[in-house]
């Protein structure tokens, strides 16, 4: 079988098997309110494969909340990737939201998903590395953003090889989605369930952040994200399906950096309002990039 369906089957099995409920939180205090995960998994010399995932449980009163999965593998050559979606699909009838990806000889397979009725968000991944990118001990990172849902339980699982894989995990509040309306050079409108605009959006952001532009596009779309230490990457989609798409590229949407002045690019029509979603996740931005 080839790697990339390989890879692609173990996410989406994966995905389907936390979301159908294989494993059940237990509940807690209200100071394990959360809003995102970030993962921290050894990868050893020669590995050419990992699987992952990553359950989050909670309530909330919102009809959509936009979940994102961005991932790298630090000063490897490999590009750090990132995908958000405003309104990841119901897995009780479509398993989820499925991106393919293929570059320089790295397959990847992200998926993620909803369970509107629990408020249960997953998100998996498969990657499948070219032997000449784990040529070292190397640390892979994963972050999953899923803001609003009042989570207070998570469950995170790695394999490489079938061998269960240590993770270090943290957990943090105050994700956040740039929206439409945020456009404060041009314009920005919603008329519910799309919405429009071409301009930029503008924030003062007290710490650093990792996240993604969203893929919730519909036709053709222009973005770009400009971060305070002088970095940028344009993103752009001819309309991308939301079930299940291949998009070979070197930087599909993924942004991070430091405090300060953050600026969104934005031209096209979107569902939903967000046009990206990052976390506030410290110091440890420095590891997607």
């Amino acid at each position: 079988m080839p790697r990339t369906t390989r890879h692609a089957l173990i996410a989406l099995s994966l995905l389907g098997a936390l979301l159908a409920g294989a494993w059940a939180p237990a509940a807690s205090g209200a100071d394990a309110t959360f809003d995102w995960v970030l993962g921290e998994v050894r990868v050893p010399a020669g590995t050419l494969g990992l699987s992952l995932g990553v359950l989050m449980y909670g309530r909330s009163d919102a009809d959509h909340i936009p979940v994102a999965m961005v991932f790298a593998l630090p000063d490897s050559g490999w590009p750090f990737n990132g995908i958000s979606f405003e309104q990841p699909l119901d897995v009780s009838r479509h398993q989820g939201v499925a991106a393919g990806f293929s570059v320089r000889g790295i397959s990847e397979h992200v998926s993620v998903g909803v369970d509107h009725a629990t408020a249960t968000y997953g998100a998996s991944a498969g990657i499948g590395f070219a032997e000449a990118w784990t040529t070292i001990d190397r640390t892979f990172y994963f972050l999953v953003i899923a803001p609003r849902i009042g989570a207070y339980a998570h469950h995170t699982s790695a394999s490489i090889g079938g061998v269960q894989q240590p993770i270090v995990v943290t957990t943090g509040s105050g994700s956040t989605a740039v929206k439409m309306s945020d456009i404060t050079a041009g314009y920005g409108a919603t008329v519910t369930p799309l919405s429009t605009g071409s301009g930029w959006a503008t924030k003062e952001i007290p710490t650093g952040i990792a996240g993604a532009m969203t893929w919730n596009c519909i036709g053709h779309c222009d973005a770009a994200w400009h971060s305070p230490d002088g970095r940028s990457a344009p993103w752009n989609t001819a309309g991308i399906p939301l079930v299940s798409f291949s998009h070979g590229t070197n930087q599909v949407g993924g942004f991070s950096g430091p405090a300060g002045t953050w600026q969104w690019d934005w031209a096209g029509v979107t569902e939903g309002e967000a046009i990206a979603l990052y976390a506030p996740v410290g110091d440890a931005w420095q590891n997607f990039r």
